[in-house]
């Protein structure tokens, strides 16, 4: 079964992740990997630089108007990508997880019938002792008699 492998993304990720990705301004960015299935396919997650320098709002001239919305709007655009980025990979990593939940109620639904007919077929073997004690006794019964018959016999 897979899962969900989270690591920081400040530290170097495994080579099943492979390398680190360019974001959207073309700086390298360290991702977060999720083992998303048994062929161990991942899901990356990419950081996004929403600090006043990534979003390119660091040598704004607040005198210059035009300057300043036309910065503005850019770090705007760059905030609601962003955003829009990570609400994709959030509803991916609720998808995984609630792929995950279900595989694991499926295991236990499995593992619980295997345990039922466990106890149906050992149910079933002490029934059959069961059956073949009483024949045995009533086996013995009847040889028991045996004698006492052929006695009748030479008495009448």
């Amino acid at each position: 079964m897979g899962g969900l492998v989270l690591q920081d993304g400040t530290a170097p990720l495994p080579t099943v992740y492979g390398p680190s990705v360019m974001n959207w301004a073309g700086q390298v960015q360290p991702d977060i990997g999720f083992i998303s299935t048994p062929e161990l396919e991942t899901l990356r997650i990419s950081t996004r630089n929403m600090t006043a320098a990534g979003l390119g709002l660091a040598g704004v001239n607040w005198n210059e108007p035009d300057d300043l919305m036309l910065k503005v709007e850019a770090a705007l655009t760059l905030a609601v990508s962003a955003a829009s980025y990570f609400g994709v990979q959030q509803a991916n990593i609720d998808r995984l997880l609630n792929h995950a939940v279900k595989h694991q109620d499926a295991l236990e639904m499995g593992l619980g019938n295997l345990v039922d007919a466990d106890m149906a077929k050992e149910s079933a073997k002490l029934q059959a002792a069961q059956i073949r004690q009483q024949l045995a006794v009533q086996t013995l019964s009847i040889a028991n008699n045996q004698p006492q018959w052929l006695l009748n016999l030479f008495k009448s």
